[in-house]
């Protein structure tokens, strides 16, 4: 075995460029399944931690989807369930400098037993500070950056008739998960007036560990408050991600796929290639299996190098596609920093599965064609039968039938993105196995009618009589061009779509709204509404009113709206 691969080696020493053709194509699609998938659980790690710091040891929150909640709520349930560690929460976005600063109001006393982070800041003198000095806050180092050199956060009025007092930070608060974000935590007192109002709350966090309790709890409160799991609010927004993950992950196999082709072309060059070769070591003495296995051990090295490479490019294809990642994330729910993607055991183990898998997928047929040739055909300088030649008609009715399965999935009634994905592999794959009888056809009748000279019909007929070859490169082309196009027109038609209900149905001007991205708690003064459209100014004004429910486990939106702007 030994003496096999140093002969193997040597090959390669003399003739490189195949290998370095193999190595790229399993660089190429490691690279890409490898890299969105580090990108996508970074990013949902760091989510999950962000989101897991804020909430703390809390394991339910009481909440209601028109965003606010009144106070009463809380006191009823400390006075019906004495024991039940619970926390009062208002919450909102405020504008310093240019930037938002989420405030979070909460009640000292009670948010020590939920959140750990509130709990280790505050000594005992600090906590009466905090409850009777309105203004005094908790601020994250994020948030600290924007005071003044007085140590006080100026606030932009957003609107307002009446301008914001300054808040003075008491204490820098650590988020070691999310040191960027700009977070401050006053007293619930103050919080509210600026925020919700007096009496009303954002929500209720609750650490619940008997499950029993949880139907008590919901008998005691009113029919438009809910009580929620964190763990599922958690998944309803990982679920959002997941989503935009997947489709990453789809077209990575795409390019896996593509890069597949390339692998499969460049084992059965350089098999073919070395047929003398192998004769030689069969009339030598040695077996088959020994072949073979010294052939496998050959083709682990060299997709094992490229699944290093791929490795490589993964993670550098994974910091720059993290960054877009957690912009999203900044932009929809709360701001999380771009780090450098984390990898773990899983990362290369997965990679070098893919790659070095992919290889032997790739090897199969080419193998079990020299194991089925006489050591007389290996030796012999004339081409052997070209079974992708003999076999073309019979593949190509086998495609047309993996086509038609696949077009039956893709229209199958599924709430499942899976179907549509295999539907489309489905299409890739059937439509690589007509490429033999295609090719075949349209040289058969280019040689027999536009090239009248023989030279040239040669050359072109050379194309058809190594199919086994040629069509696999046909087909990854084609593949990697059809999808190509396909994302891009879809694409495109999507964005034309969006802007044309834009300029058909939005006519609005201008768009009014708090600085809380939470829209389910932005609501703007009643009053500042009447005055702006009372404006002479002012032609038509549509009020729009978002509501977020969850039902079944799922996320479900009610919007309302005072449809004078919108074109029918």
């Amino acid at each position: 075995m030994i003496n096999l691969l140093k002969a193997f080696l040597r090959h390669h020493l003399r003739r490189p460029l195949p290998a370095l053709l193999w190595i790229f194509g399993v660089a190429l699609g490691v690279t890409m399944v490898s890299g969105i998938y580090l990108a996508n659980q970074s990013a949902l790690n760091s989510f999950s931690k962000a989101t897991k710091a804020l909430s703390g040891r809390a394991t339910h929150e009481i909440s209601t989807p028109g965003g606010l909640i009144d106070e009463t709520i809380y006191t009823l349930l400390l006075k019906n369930f004495p024991g039940l560690k619970a926390a009062p929460v208002v919450e909102g976005n405020l504008a310093c400098g240019g930037r938002l600063l989420t405030l979070i109001g909460i009640d000292p006393f009670a948010a020590r037993q939920l959140n750990p982070l509130i709990d280790k800041t505050f000594s005992p003198e600090d906590i009466l500070r905090f409850i009777s000095e309105p203004g005094l806050v908790l601020a994250s180092t994020a948030a600290t950056q924007l005071a003044s050199a007085e140590g006080k956060l100026l606030l932009d009025s957003g609107g307002r008739r009446e301008a914001l007092r300054p808040l003075q930070i008491l204490n820098s608060i650590e988020l070691p998960e999310n040191p960027e974000k700009a977070l401050i935590f006053g007293d619930i007192s103050w919080v509210q007036e600026i925020l919700q109002g007096p009496g009303k709350l954002k929500k209720i966090d609750l650490i619940v560990e008997n499950t029993k309790l949880i139907d008590s709890l919901k008998k005691l409160l009113p029919a438009h408050v809910q009580i929620t799991a964190v763990t599922n609010q958690s998944r309803l927004y990982t679920a959002m991600l997941d989503s935009f993950s997947l489709n990453l992950t789809a077209l990575s196999l795409l390019s896996l796929f593509v890069g597949f082709y390339l692998v499969y072309n460049t084992v059965l060059f350089a098999l073919l290639q070395r047929r003398q070769e192998l004769g030689i070591l069969l009339t030598m003495g040695f077996s088959r299996s020994q072949i073979t296995g010294a052939l496998l051990v050959e083709i682990s090295f060299i997709a094992g190098l490229g699944s290093l490479l791929g490795l490589g490019l993964g993670y550098g294809l994974a910091s720059y596609s993290l960054a877009i990642i957690n912009q999203t994330i900044s932009d929809l729910y709360f701001f999380l920093r771009s780090t450098p993607p984390q990898t773990n055991l899983d990362f290369y183990l997965r990679g070098l599965v893919i790659g070095i898998g992919s290889a032997w997928i790739a090897a199969f047929f080419p193998l079990l064609e020299i194991r089925h040739n006489t050591i007389l055909s290996l030796l012999s300088r004339r081409p052997s039968k070209d079974r992708t030649f003999t076999n073309r008609k019979r593949n190509f009715l086998i495609g047309l039938l993996i086509i038609a399965a696949s077009l039956i999935l893709a229209y199958l009634p599924s709430a499942t993105p899976y179907f549509g994905f295999g539907a489309a592999f489905g299409i890739c794959l059937g439509s690589s196995l007509l490429v033999p009888l295609g090719v075949e056809t349209i040289i058969s009748r280019i040689t027999a009618t536009t090239l009248p000279q023989l030279k040239w019909r040669l050359a072109i007929g050379a194309v058809k009589r190594s199919l086994s070859r040629s069509a696999p490169a046909v087909a990854a082309l084609m593949v990697a061009l059809s999808m190509s196009m396909a994302i891009s027109l879809m694409i495109g038609s999507f964005r034309n779509t969006v802007d044309q209900w834009f300029l058909n149905s939005i006519q609005g001007d201008f768009y009014i709204t708090d600085s809380d991205r939470d829209y389910d708690a932005s609501l703007l003064n009643p009053s500042l509404v009447k005055e702006l459209s009372n404006l002479p100014e002012i032609a038509a004004s549509n009020r729009y009113r978002n509501l977020r429910y969850q039902f079944n486990g799922r996320l479900v939106r009610l919007t309302g709206v005072d449809a004078k702007v919108l074109k029918n």
